[in-house]
């Protein structure tokens, strides 16, 4: 049976059950990923890109960071991000990648705890 009749199969067929139908779609629209619907931060070009599925959501030079810093909780992580133009931004990390990212590229901009100003 090749992959589209498989998923034919597992969306008319109303003895599939739904979770089984949804774990296949998930993985055909995102092999490596395991889920199609999730957050996802990339490096490209200079710049940490934030996307939900395949959508640019927002991104960030690495350039014009001046500092970052996380506050760790028990399910995600909460990432400051402030810019040498004053703004900050705040990104929601569930899966350590952003965290990663940010060790990678600008490992220098991090500071411990939340600022006092």
């Amino acid at each position: 049976m090749c992959l589209p009749s498989l998923v034919r199969y597992c969306l008319r067929n109303p003895d599939t059950p739904l979770a089984v139908a949804w774990r296949v779609l998930n993985r055909i629209l995102a092999p490596g990923k395991h889920s199609a619907f999730r957050d996802n931060y990339s490096f490209e070009n200079g710049e940490i890109v934030w996307k939900w599925r395949t959508r640019r959501k927002g991104a960030v030079e690495v350039a014009r960071i001046t500092r970052r810093w996380v506050e760790y909780e028990m399910v995600f992580d909460i990432v400051y991000i402030e810019l040498a133009s004053g703004e900050g931004v705040r990104w929601l990390d569930y899966h350590n990648d952003l965290v990663g990212l940010l060790t990678r590229h600008a490992q220098d901009k991090q500071i411990d705890g939340r600022p006092n100003d």
